[in-house]
This record gives C-alpha cells, structure tokens and sequence, in this order.
C-alpha cells in the first residue's frame, strides 16, 4: 500500500477531547499501515468549527441559535472538500445523517461504551436527587428521557467542551449534569462520574460512542488505509442507527435515541422518539440479521412512526 502525499493530514476539532479521538484514528493507522509508522507520515490539523461554545453565547441551546449539530462537522467537511485535509474525525453523534457530495465515512473505530453517565457532587443517582432539582444538559434526547423519568426536574442547558462543563458543575452552576461517558472515559474523568445511567432508562444518542472517519470518494489510496482499521462490527451497529434517524427526519432538534447491538449475525436496535417535555414517549426494540441492518433501521422507523401521532420532526 502506497501514498504519496506525506504527510497525511488529520483535521480535527480544537478541543482536548476531539485531538484526543484523533489520536486514537492516528495510533490506529500507524499500527495496521506500514507506511504510516514514522510519526511524520501524519500531522494533526486542529479547525475551529461553528457549533464550538464561546462565553458570549451563555447557556443558549445551538437549536435556540438557529444552529444544528451538522455545525461541529461543516468546517472539517469545507477543509476535505477544498483539499486542506485528508482525512476527518468526527464524534459521529455530532454528524448529519448525510455527508456532503463528494464525501464519505470510510471507516468507525470499535465504539466505546455508549452510556449516558449522571454527575453530581450531591447524590448518588438520578433518583436520589432532591425534589425539583437542576440538572443540566445541552441534549434535547437527554432531556425529553430526563423529564419522562423525573418530570419534577428542572432541565437548563449546559454548554461546553467536557472540561467547560465539568468545571461549571463543580463550581456549582449545576447541581448535577447528564454527559456522554465515553467523552469522559476517554479524557480520564471516569472518577467524576457519579452513576451510569442504564440504556433501559436512557437511550444513547445515534452514533454515540463512536469514533468516525470522513474522507474524500475520489481517495482511493486513503480509503484502502481506512479499511484496514475499520471496525466491522461497530460499521453494522451504525448502518442500522443512522438508517433510523434518516426514516424518521430526525435533527438536534428532535428528542431520539437508537442504540444497535451485534451478536453473533444477529443485529438488535432499539429506538426511542419522545415529545421535547417528555410527556410523549416511545421505545421499541427489533432484531434482524445482520445483513439487513440499515432496513431494520428504516422499518423500525416506520412502526414506530405508526405508533406515534404526536410525533413532529
């Protein structure tokens, strides 16, 4: 396996967290390409993106602002798309269903675990908090599950990197906060995690927990290198997710989960769509085999679209 143009150029967020999943995708390549192992072979190319908090901006929501979660990808896709990068890692829970023409996601990392993990300095569980609490999250997914579970909760928006919102929770903001485990676990914080939600309470984002890559179609020589770190099986378990969301039009604006498991050949994904205050809500599992994962995520969809007049995308 050849490539010509060293050294490959790896765009990601500025964040700690996103140069962190970056250097996974690197590590990974440098261990399965040959020709990648000198540590000039790639360089890591930090680009700014429009869904980055700023102070200015409060705790307004992106969807408030007008903004969706496609802005924390744009500007990576603009830097592939006009040849400044070679390759894009993304967090795939912040992607659009789509990538742009000319685009696509060649290769997912093993996922880590997709969990929503509960933070508070003052109880031990969601259940434990105190009638009428705070709790703070920038999702409208963890928020719609939130109110559904505890409707006496008050749920504010919460923006921020991980460590931004960290540090707004332990200086009191918040009382307690609702975050993705896997950005905390890869960014060593598992010690400020309080509980692990279980997915039987709260359903994952689409895509959470996964690491993906975006290159250009016309890369044929990158897309031979991403094949070779591929994770098959998180690749299937994404097909069936995102398949879902596209069957139900879904954005950041909508309240909706979907986690697919694999075992054996068999594919299991569960969907949840819900109203934004939580008094809607639905939750369906289906199992498929494999090979008919993105169809399992589309029929899923459909059903559960059946099932659901309040539904607004």
């Amino acid at each position: 396996m050849t490539f010509s143009r060293f050294p490959l150029r790896v765009g990601t967020r500025p964040s700690l967290l996103a140069q962190t999943m970056a250097a996974e995708c690197m590590s990974a390549l440098r261990a399965a390409v040959p020709g990648l192992a000198h540590e000039a072979a790639m360089k890591l190319v930090p680009i700014s993106t429009s869904g980055e908090w700023r102070p200015d901006q409060g705790e307004q929501c992106l969807t408030h602002m007008g903004g969706h979660k496609g802005l924390f990808a744009k500007e990576l896709q603009q830097a592939l798309q006009s040849n400044v990068i070679d390759i894009a890692v993304h967090s795939l829970k912040d992607m659009e269903n789509f990538s742009p023409k000319g685009l696509t996601l060649a290769a997912y990392l093993p996922r880590h675990d997709a969990r929503d993990a509960f933070l508070s300095p003052f109880a031990a569980t969601l259940d434990q908090l105190p009638q009428g609490s705070v709790v703070g999250t920038a999702s409208v997914r963890r928020k719609a599950q939130l109110l559904a579970m505890r409707p006496d909760l008050q749920v504010v928006p919460l923006r921020g990197n991980v460590d931004t919102r960290l540090e707004k929770l332990w200086r009191g903001q918040v009382p307690a906060a609702v975050m993705a485990y896997a950005g905390l676990a890869r960014l060593g914080h598992i010690d400020r995690v309080t509980s692990i939600i279980p997915v039987n309470q709260m359903v994952p984002a689409v895509g959470q927990g996964v690491i993906a890559m975006e290159i250009r179609e016309s890369d044929e020589d990158i897309a031979a290198m991403m094949a070779e770190i591929n994770h098959a099986e998180t690749a299937v378990c994404v097909a069936a997710e995102r398949a879902f969301v596209a069957a139900l039009n879904g954005s950041c604006q909508t309240p909706i989960g979907g986690l697919a498991t694999l075992e054996g050949d068999q594919i299991t994904l569960t969907g949840f769509v819900a109203s934004v205050d939580g008094t809607h809500q639905l939750r369906e599992t289906r199992a498929a085999p494999r090979h008919e994962a993105a169809n399992l995520g589309r029929h899923l969809a459909h059903d559960m679209l059946a099932k659901a007049p309040w539904w607004t995308p």
